[in-house]
C-alpha cells in the first residue's frame, strides 16, 4: 500500500522549500542594485568628480548598510573633498568612516583615516587613540608610526615623537631621503639622531653596499671603481634591479646610451618583491629617452613614473589603481587610492621633485598648459620646498 501525503501537506512542502530560494534571489538583488551605484561612484572619483563620487557611495551604503566597504569609501571621498577646502564634508567624512569602522574593526589604514580626519576636526584625543591603533594592528607600517609622531611633536611631546620619527625610519630607511625632515628642528634632530645610532661604515658584504658604494663612485666620476663594485653586486645577486640600475647609470655617465637602454630594461625586468623597485630605473628610463629625442616615450614613462609615486595606496609606490583590501575581504572594485590627504608622508625625495619637473615641460612643449599645471601643483604638494614649481605655476597661472 502506498501512502501519500494530502495534497495541502504537499503544497506547504513546496513552499517551504520556495522561501530559501525566494531569500536567495532577494537578497541578490539588493546586492547587485547597491554594487551597482559603487560602481559609478569609482567611475566618478576617476573622473575627478569626488562630490558625486561621495554621493553616489551614499546611496550604495543605504542600498546595504550592512556592508563596510560603502560606508569606508564614502568616507574617503569626503575625506577628499574636507582635503580639497570643503569644510562642511568633514562631519561626513568622519561619520561615513566610522559607521564603516563598527562594521569592519581590524584593518589598520581605516584607523589611520579617521584618526587624520578627526586632527583636521580639532579632536587631537580621538585622533591619537585611532592612529595608535593602527600602529598596533600594523605595527610595520611606517607611515602609522611616523603620524603618530606628528601629532606628538604638535603636542608638545617631543622626546615620544623623537621616538616614533626613529620608529618610522628603523622600518622603512629609504624615509631618510624625504622632504620631511628638514621642515622642524626636532625633525632634524631625530634623522641626525637616528643616523648616528646606526651601525658604523664597514666594508660592503651586500649587494645592496656594493651598488650604493659604485653609485656614489659614479657620482664622483671614478669608473672603474664603479664597475668593479658593480660586478661585485652582480656576483651577489644577479636578480637585483637596482644592481642593472647602477650598470645603467654607469654606462650613462660614459655616453654609452645603446648600453643603459639595455640595462634599464633589465632593471625593469627583473622579478622584485616591491613595485616601488621599478620607479628609479623607470625615471631613468623616461630621462634616456628624452635625452634621444624621444618625446613620445619619454612622456609615456614620465607619466607612469609621476603615477606611481603621488597616486599609490598603502602597499607602496606603484600600486596605483589596485587596492588588494577590497578585492579579498569585499570582492569589490575600490577606489585606485586609499590613503587619505590629510595624512602626512615622507617617502617623497626633494630629487624626486626636481627630476618631474620635466614631465611638466614636456606637457608644456606640447602646448597643453593644463596637464602641466597639474603636473607642478601635485609636485609641489608633496615637496613645499620646490620653488621651481611654484615658480612655473605663477607663469602659467592665468
Amino acid at each position: 500500500i502506498t501512502l501519500r501525503p494530502p495534497r495541502l501537506r504537499r503544497r506547504a512542502v513546496h513552499a517551504i522549500l520556495l522561501v530559501p530560494s525566494l531569500a536567495s534571489l532577494l537578497f541578490t538583488a539588493y546586492s547587485f542594485r547597491a554594487q551597482s551605484i559603487g560602481e559609478m561612484a569609482i567611475d566618478s572619483a576617476l573622473e575627478g568628480n569626488w562630490k558625486a563620487s561621495a554621493g553616489q557611495f551614499d546611496l550604495a551604503a543605504q542600498a546595504d548598510p550592512h556592508f563596510a566597504f560603502y560606508w569606508l569609501e564614502s568616507g574617503y571621498a569626503y575625506g577628499v573633498l574636507a582635503a580639497n577646502g570643503d569644510a562642511a564634508s568633514l562631519d561626513a567624512a568622519i561619520g561615513r568612516t566610522e559607521r564603516g569602522l563598527a562594521l569592519e574593526p581590524d584593518y589598520a589604514l581605516n584607523h589611520a583615516n579617521l584618526g587624520a580626519l578627526y586632527w583636521q576636526a580639532g579632536r587631537r584625543d580621538d585622533a591619537m587613540r585611532e592612529m595608535r591603533r593602527a600602529v598596533e594592528l600594523a605595527p610595520a607600517a611606517s607611515l602609522f608610526r611616523l603620524n603618530v609622531g606628528l601629532f606628538e611633536e604638535a603636542t608638545g611631546d617631543g622626546d615620544a615623537a623623537l621616538r616614533d620619527y626613529r620608529a618610522a625610519l628603523d622600518l622603512d630607511p629609504a624615509l631618510a631621503a624625504g622632504v620631511l625632515w628638514p621642515t622642524t628642528p626636532l625633525r632634524a634632530s631625530a634623522l641626525d639622531g637616528w643616523r648616528a645610532a646606526r651601525e658604523p661604515d664597514r666594508p660592503p658584504r651586500t649587494a645592496a653596499q656594493f651598488t650604493a658604494k659604485a653609485r656614489s663612485e659614479i657620482a664622483a666620476s671614478d669608473m672603474s671603481s664603479a664597475e668593479r663594485d658593480l660586478s661585485a653586486a652582480w656576483q651577489i645577486d644577479s636578480q637585483s634591479s637596482a644592481v642593472y640600475l647602477g650598470f645603467a647609470e654607469l654606462a650613462l655617465a660614459r655616453a654609452e646610451l645603446s648600453q643603459a637602454d639595455r640595462y634599464l630594461r633589465a632593471a625593469l625586468w627583473v622579478q622584485t618583491q616591491s613595485n616601488a623597485e621599478k620607479v628609479a630605473p623607470l625615471l631613468a628610463w623616461a630621462e634616456l629617452a628624452a635625452r634621444q629625442g624621444d618625446t613620445d616615450a619619454a612622456l609615456v614613462r614620465y607619466r607612469q613614473a609621476f603615477d606611481a609615486v603621488t597616486d599609490y595606496t598603502i602597499f607602496g609606490w606603484g600600486s596605483w589603481g589596485w587596492n588588494p583590501y577590497a578585492w579579498f575581504v569585499f570582492q569589490r572594485r575600490s577606489l585606485p587610492v586609499d590613503v587619505l590627504p590629510q595624512l602626512t608622508r615622507a617617502d617623497f625625495t626633494p630629487d624626486l621633485g626636481r627630476r618631474l619637473l620635466a614631465l611638466g615641460a614636456l606637457y608644456e612643449s606640447r602646448g597643453e598648459d593644463e596637464s602641466a599645471l597639474l603636473v607642478y601643483r601635485r609636485l609641489l604638494a608633496n615637496d613645499p620646498a620646490l620653488t621651481e614649481a611654484r615658480d612655473r605655476i605663477a607663469r602659467l597661472s592665468p
